[in-house]
C-alpha cells in the first residue's frame, strides 16, 4: 500500500487513492483480538506509515492532507479545504497518533517539517535551482523523515503496550467487581476483612459452582488472591454438619480452589453466611440491577479474552535487544545532529554572502540611472505596439527590443542575489527547527530507554490465570445476585403475607413485572454459561474456566428459571381466590 501511495495515481484521484489506503489501515488496526494487534505491530515494523507520509508530503495533490493533520494533531485553527481532505486528515491523524510515541506538539511539528521540506524541494526543482541546492533540500527532507521513524513506536514497544492494555483492562474490570462486591453480597450484610485470612486460617469459602459457602483452609495468599484447601468431615460428625463441607455436600472431590479475598471469612468470626431474602421491592430492583451491570461485566471479559490469550502466548519482549535498537537510533540522531550543525554554520556564512552581493548590485543598478529605467518604459510599450501590427518590422524591433533589455543586466543579477538569499535564509529556518525537533525526539528516546530497562526486572503478570479468576468472580456475584433476589420473590409469594398482599392490583403487577425481568436475565445468563461449559470442555476455553463449574452454573439458572415459573403460577392462584 505504502509502494502504491509513492508511485501516486493521477493527480485528481490521489487524494480518493489515499484516503481508500488510509481508511483500510485504520480499519485493520481498530480490529479486535490479535487481527488488530498483529496490524498495530506491522505498521511499524514495516515502516508503511513512515512511508506514507513520505509519499504524502511529495504528491503536489496530497501534500494539504498532511499539512491538515498536522494542524489536527496539535489543535490547530487551520481548517481543510474539504470535507474528503477532512475525513483523510482524521484517518492519518489516528494512525499517526496510535503508532508514535511522540507527544501531540512534537507529532505535529514533525508533520509540518515533512510538508514544508517536500514543497521546498519541489519548488527548487521547478525554479532550476543548481544541483546542489536540490540535493541539500532532499537531503532535508531524509532528515525529517528519519525524525518521524526515529520517534514511531517500535514492534517490541507496541507488543509491550498490549500486554499493558490488557493488564490494564483487567485491572479496571476487577476494580469494577470490588464495587459491585459491596452489593452483591446481597442482604446477608458479610463484610470481608480488612486484610486477607492468613495461611492456616479455618475459613468458610465460597463454592465458584453454586455460590454457597464450605469450610476450607486457608493455604497461601496473593495479594487479592487465596488458595485454599477444601477441608474433609471428620470421622465423628454431628448429624446435619456434613452439608458444611464440600466434598459431602456437593459431591467434589477438589481439593484446592484459588478464590479473591473476597469469597473467604475467617470461621471463627463468622457463621457459615447464608441468603437473608427480602420482600421489599427496591430490594428486588437494586439486586436486579446490580445483576444486569454483573452480566454486563461478564460479557466484557469475554470479549476482552482472545486478545489477552493471544498476547499471553507471545514470548516476553527481551529488554536488552529492544534497548540497544533505540540507543542505536539515538546514536544515529547524534551524528546527524552534529552534520545538521555544520551545516548551519555554512549556511549562515552564505547568507551573508547573499547578503552582501544583494546589497552591492541593488546599490550599483540604483547608482547608474533610475530615471533612464522610467524613460524606457514609454518606447518600449510603443515598439512592443508596432510589432504586433507590423510585422514587416519585426526583425529590427527585436534588435532594439535586446538593445534595451541589456541595459537592465545588473537590476536582474541584484534579483538573483536575492533570490539566493532567501532561499538560503528559508532553508536555514527549517535546518534550525529540524535541530530543535531532533533534540526533542533524542529526549524522547531517554524516556523510551527508561521504560525498556523496566522490562528486565519487573515480573510478567499472570493474565490468563488473572482473567480466570476475574470472570470466575463476575460469574460468582452475579448469581449471588440471582440467589438473593429469587429467594425474596418467594418469601414475598409463599409468605404468610402473600394472600392479603395479593389482594392489591398493584402488588400483583409490580411482582410479575420483576419476575419476568428477571426471568429474562437468568435466561440469558443460562445460555451464556451453557455455552462456555461447552467451549471448555476438554480444556480451559477463552477465559481459561473449568468446564465443570460453568455446568453446575448452567443447572442452577435452569432451577432459578423453574422456580419464577412456579411464583408466576403460585400469583395466579393467589389472584383468583
Amino acid at each position: 500500500d505504502a509502494s502504491a501511495l509513492a508511485k501516486g495515481a493521477p493527480g485528481p484521484e490521489a487524494p480518493q487513492h489515499a484516503e481508500a489506503t488510509l481508511r483500510r489501515w485504520v480499519a485493520a488496526t481498530e480490529a479486535h483480538g490479535q487481527a488488530g494487534a498483529a496490524a498495530r505491530v506491522a505498521i511499524v515494523e514495516s515502516r508503511a506509515l513512515v512511508e506514507a507520509l513520505e509519499a504524502l508530503a511529495r504528491s503536489p495533490s496530497t501534500r494539504p492532507l498532511v499539512q491538515a493533520t498536522a494542524s489536527l494533531v496539535t489543535s490547530s485553527a487551520e481548517p481543510p479545504r474539504s470535507a474528503q481532505e477532512a475525513n483523510a486528515a482524521q484517518l492519518l491523524r489516528s494512525l499517526c497518533v496510535g503508532a508514535c510515541a511522540a507527544h501531540s506538539a512534537l507529532l505535529g511539528q514533525l508533520l509540518t517539517l515533512l510538508a514544508d521540506s517536500a514543497e521546498a524541494a519541489a519548488t527548487s526543482r521547478a525554479a532550476k535551482e543548481s544541483q546542489a541546492m536540490v540535493s541539500a533540500k532532499e537531503m532535508d527532507i531524509a532528515r525529517v523523515v528519519g525524525l518521524l521513524d526515529a520517534s514511531m513506536t517500535t514492534g517490541a514497544e507496541a507488543r509491550d503496550a498490549r500486554r499493558r492494555h490488557n493488564a490494564a483492562q483487567l485491572s479496571k474490570v476487577r476494580a469494577a467487581l470490588a464495587e459491585a462486591a459491596a452489593g452483591g453480597r446481597g442482604s446477608t450484610e458479610l463484610v470481608a476483612p480488612a486484610e486477607p485470612c492468613a495461611p492456616g486460617a479455618s475459613v468458610w469459602a465460597e463454592y465458584p459452582a453454586d455460590g454457597r459457602w464450605y469450610r476450607a483452609r486457608v493455604k497461601a495468599v496473593h495479594g487479592q488472591e487465596l488458595e485454599v484447601e477444601w477441608l474433609v468431615p471428620p470421622a465423628e460428625i454431628e448429624c446435619g454438619r456434613e452439608a458444611e463441607y464440600l466434598s459431602t455436600a456437593v459431591g467434589d472431590d477438589a481439593l484446592t480452589a484459588d478464590l479473591p479475598a473476597t469469597s473467604a471469612l475467617p470461621a471463627e468470626s463468622h457463621d457459615r453466611p447464608s441468603p437473608h431474602p427480602s420482600a421489599d421491592e427496591a430490594i428486588w430492583q437494586q439486586r436486579l440491577a446490580a445483576a444486569n451491570t454483573l452480566s454486563g461485566r461478564f460479557a466484557e471479559i469475554r470479549a476482552a479474552a482472545p486478545d489477552i490469550f493471544a498476547s499471553a502466548a507471545t514470548p516476553p519482549e527481551d529488554g536488552a535487544k529492544a534497548g540497544q535498537a533505540l540507543s542505536s537510533i539515538k546514536g544515529e540522531l547524534a551524528a546527524r545532529r552534529e552534520d545538521m550543525g555544520k551545516e548551519l554554520r555554512e549556511l549562515e556564512e552564505l547568507s551573508d554572502a547573499f547578503a552582501r552581493a544583494a546589497l552591492a548590485a541593488s546599490e550599483g543598478a540604483g547608482a547608474e540611472a533610475p530615471d533612464n529605467r522610467e524613460a524606457k518604459k514609454p518606447r518600449k510599450a510603443e515598439l512592443l505596439s508596432e510589432r504586433e501590427a507590423l510585422l514587416e518590422r519585426l526583425r529590427a524591433l527585436d534588435e532594439e527590443l535586446a538593445t534595451l533589455g541589456g541595459e537592465s543586466s545588473e537590476v536582474d543579477e541584484a534579483a538573483a542575489a536575492a533570490a539566493s538569499a532567501a532561499s538560503a535564509a528559508d532553508r536555514r529556518r527549517r535546518l534550525v527547527e529540524t535541530i530543535a525537533a531532533s533534540q526533542d525526539v533524542d529526549a524522547l528516546l531517554d524516556t523510551r530507554l527508561k521504560q525498556v530497562e523496566e522490562w528486565k526486572t519487573a515480573a510478567a503478570p499472570d493474565i490468563p490465570s488473572a482473567l480466570a479468576k476475574t470472570c470466575l468472580e463476575a460469574e460468582m456475584l452475579r448469581r449471588r445476585q440471582f440467589e438473593e433476589l429469587v429467594g425474596g420473590l418467594h418469601l414475598a409469594v409463599w409468605g404468610s403475607d402473600a394472600g392479603v398482599s395479593a389482594k392489591d392490583p398493584a402488588w400483583l403487577t409490580s411482582v410479575r413485572g420483576v419476575i419476568n425481568r428477571a426471568g429474562g436475565a437468568i435466561e440469558h445468563s443460562w445460555r451464556e454459561t451453557v455455552q462456555l461449559a461447552a467451549e471448555t470442555l476438554g480444556d480451559s476455553g477463552p477465559c481459561g474456566l473449568r468446564s465443570e463449574d460453568m455446568s453446575r452454573a448452567a443447572k442452577r439458572y435452569k432451577e432459578m428459571r423453574g422456580e419464577l415459573q412456579e411464583f408466576l403460577t403460585r400469583l395466579a392462584k393467589l389472584e383468583g381466590h
